[in-house]
Formats: structure tokens, C-alpha cells, sequence
């Protein structure tokens, strides 16, 4: 967390976003600090919250943790966390932030991660002092278990309603429960984000032919996609499709249903002799776009296309095996983020002289494509022209070339010493 964040909270009340500490939480009575990270995990909205120890909750003075004993680093709390008894599979998120303050002051800010794996909640009771054994465990050990008035119990629910925490000696009421399985299960967020969800249970999904194709959610059939074919576009060839034996490719639409409503369409693909089927990749070039010279295909992580894709990567007429995945994706960038495909853009737009120089043809690649698309084309076709050739293996080189760079700033933040 930066300085002015961190200045910009300290000026607001405690709210369910975030809460102050003066200090850091004793050893052995942290099912303090348990219930404080549960209650802004199992928050209802969809934004990371943070613990701010180190400041008065009462003045909002900051008298640091510099010189606290109890202070713990990223490893002393995650070790911590991995510890405690949580049911299920999912683990809370959590990072120390600490920020530099006037005077010498340190304060550590504990971020909690927004998850919508919620509730979050312990499998047996537990309690700082005996680490965790329950009943059981004990007599197990042979080993005397005191009931502590301190314990955290097995399925109780801690929550955080403006700046108030769900007592330690109770849970979250029916109605906060209710509302934290529909965060669950996405239900309280727009269409789009539930159509993601789902999307992303790819197992559960079924490819169908009868009098139309598409794909059925088999837990919700409200949720269903129709395939249908595209006559519109005039292309029969992509840089995503040179890669394939079969050159060709035919269009075709994808429609997003929910009910009888038509929630999105996108383009989709069909490749390799029509035996696979897959999303149309965006088109991206540097920071100011509109270069008729450097263009590149991508697929941006978060994206409703993106969860599409992903789904017709591992499902489709024909499940499409490793190798085909792979071919498909030779020349198209997969961003993290829409953050990093636009810091990508802006590295572009300053090194377009080099880009365009790593992307001219050379005759050899014009002839080798020429030579492949004639075993499929007549040679007056559109595809066959000079003008397409080098289009083509331009946009093919762009993506290679934007993948090595993505690949080398995620290492380093450096532009690669060669681009080609």
C-alpha cells in the first residue's frame, strides 16, 4: 500500500472495508486476529479489506509497530493461517503491506483478498492456546483438553456489517449466511460475472446436435449456447489458422443464452477441416492503434470471451487434444489483465520503428505460405495475393513477437535484447 492510500483510510471511519489496530495481536490470543480476518473474508461485497495495525482506532493517532514484539511477516502469517483447522480446500488470502510514516513510524497492513469462496469457516473448534487440538485429538494423545471460553467453534461464521463484527460468542444470522452463499455462487452480481462463473465449470458442460447445436450448462440448463453459421465475413484465412493443416477456416456465431434471452454474441471459429472449434482472438496494437503495420491477436484473462474460450479449449464437437490447443495459441497473447495488455501497448508505441522491422516478411515465408494455401485455394482467390500473404505473416510474427515480450517483462520488466 502506497503512503497516500494509506492516508486516504486513515482519514475515513471503520467501516466493512477496513478496521485500525494499535497493536499487533498476542501469540497465544490470536482467535482475535481469527475472527478479524473471517469477518472481512466473509464480507459481502466484492472488494479486498484491510486490518491497519500499528494506529488508535480511537484518535487515529499512528504510533507504529516498530517496536512490537508481537509483529509477524508474510511468512509468520501465512505459516499461521495454513495452520488453523479451515474447512474446505479454500485458504484466505492475506498479505502484510507495511508502510514507511512520518517520524520513523512503520505500520503493517494486513490485506485481505476479495474471494467469493465464502462462507470461510473452521472444521473443529480451536483455539490459540492449545493449537488447535479439539476433544478428540486430545484423548487420541492422550493429552489433557480444556474447553476454553476463548475457543472458535466448528462452523461458526464470523461476518462484518459496517464496522461491526459478528460477536466471538455467536455466528452470523440466517439472513447474513443466505447472502454469503449467493456471493458463493455469484448470484448477486450481474449476469455477465455469473455467466463467467459457470463458464468456468467446464467439466459440466455437454456439446448437443439437434435441431440447433450448442452447449448446455448441465447443473442450470437456463444457461445455453447456441452455434450458428456466419456467412458475413468474406476471410476464409487468419494468422490463427496458418498454424493448422487445413488452412481454412469457416465463421461462425456463438450466442450466450440465459432463458430465452441472448445475454452476448461472439465470433467463434471453425478449424482444421471444421473439426475444432474456437473464440475469435481480439485485435491489438500499440498504445494509439490505427497501425496498419503492427497488429496482433489476443485473449484477455476476466473476459467473457476468455471464460468461453477456455471452455471450448477442453469441450466442443471434437474435445480438442493438447497439441491443437497449442497450435491454436502459437501466435496469440494471453494477458494477465487489461492492466498489463495496456502497459504492453505503451512499450509498443515506443519501439514501432524495431516492431516493424522484426515483422517484415521475408520471401521464404511469403513463398512457404503462398505454397501451402495453393494445395487449398485456386490461384485467383483474395487469399493468394501478395497483399494478403504479407498481411498474414505479419499479424502471425506481431503475436510471436508480443508474447516474447510479455514473457520477458513478466520476468523482469525488461524489453527483450532480440525481438525476433
Amino acid at each position: 500500500m502506497e503512503i497516500e492510500e494509506f492516508q486516504d483510510w486513515l482519514e475515513k471511519p471503520e467501516d466493512d472495508h477496513h478496521d485500525f489496530k494499535r497493536d499487533w495481536y498476542i501469540p497465544n490470543k490470536r482467535e482475535e486476529m481469527v475472527k478479524d480476518i473471517f469477518s472481512f473474508v466473509n464480507t459481502l461485497h466484492h472488494d479486498d479489506c484491510f486490518l491497519i495495525i500499528g494506529v488508535s482506532d480511537l484518535t487515529r493517532e499512528v504510533i507504529g509497530v516498530e517496536h512490537d514484539e508481537n509483529r509477524m511477516n508474510q511468512q509468520n502469517l501465512i505459516d499461521f493461517i495454513h495452520g488453523l483447522p479451515i474447512s474446505g480446500e479454500y485458504i484466505p488470502r492475506v498479505k502484510i503491506e507495511t508502510v514507511d510514516w512520518y517520524g520513523g513510524h512503520q505500520v503493517d497492513v494486513l490485506r485481505i483478498f476479495n474471494t467469493n469462496e465464502v462462507p470461510v469457516f473452521l472444521s473443529r473448534n480451536w483455539n490459540a492456546k492449545r493449537n488447535g487440538n479439539n476433544k478428540d485429538e486430545a484423548v487420541k494423545m492422550a493429552e489433557p483438553y480444556t474447553k476454553s471460553t476463548r475457543d472458535i467453534y466448528a462452523k461458526q461464521v464470523f461476518t462484518r456489517e459496517e464496522d461491526v463484527n459478528t460477536a466471538r460468542d455467536t455466528t452470523a444470522n440466517y439472513h447474513q449466511v443466505e447472502q454469503l452463499w449467493k456471493k458463493h455462487f455469484r448470484l448477486d452480481q450481474p449476469i455477465i460475472e455469473r455467466y463467467k462463473y459457470v463458464l468456468s465449470d467446464t467439466n459440466n458442460w455437454s456439446y448437443y446436435e439437434n435441431d440447433e447445436v450448442g452447449f448446455v450448462y448441465n447443473l442450470d440448463p437456463d444457461f445455453y449456447m447456441v452455434l450458428v453459421g456466419d456467412d458475413q465475413p468474406t476471410q476464409k484465412v487468419m494468422s490463427f489458422s496458418i498454424n493448422f493443416i487445413d488452412l481454412r477456416m469457416y465463421w461462425q456465431t456463438l450466442k450466450l443464452k440465459y432463458r430465452q434471452i441472448t445475454i452476448k454474441e461472439m465470433q467463434t471459429a471453425a478449424l482444421d477441416g471444421a473439426r475444432l472449434t474456437f473464440a475469435t482472438p481480439d485485435v491489438g496494437s500499440p498504445e494509439n492503434g490505427g497501425r496498419p503495420d503492427f497488429f496482433y491477436r489476443y485473449f484477455e484473462d476476466g473476459t467473457l470471451k476468455s471464460a468461453v474460450q477456455q471452455l471450448l479449449s477442453v469441450n466442443g464437437p471434437s474435445t480438442p487434444n493438447w497439441t491443437e490447443v497449442a497450435t491454436y495459441y502459437q501466435n496469440i497473447v494471453y494477458f494477465n489483465s487489461g492492466v498489463e495488455r495496456r502497459a504492453i501497448e505503451l512499450e509498443l508505441e515506443e519501439h514501432l520503428e524495431s516492431l516493424n522491422k522484426a515483422t517484415e516478411p521475408s520471401d521464404k515465408e511469403i513463398e512457404d505460405l503462398s505454397n501451402q494455401l495453393s494445395l487449398r485455394f485456386p490461384s485467383d482467390s483474395t487469399e493468394l495475393t501478395h497483399l494478403s500473404l504479407v498481411g498474414l505473416v505479419r499479424e502471425s510474427k506481431a503475436g510471436s513477437i508480443v508474447k516474447k515480450i510479455v514473457r520477458q517483462y513478466r520476468i523482469n520488466r525488461q524489453w527483450p535484447e532480440k525481438l525476433e
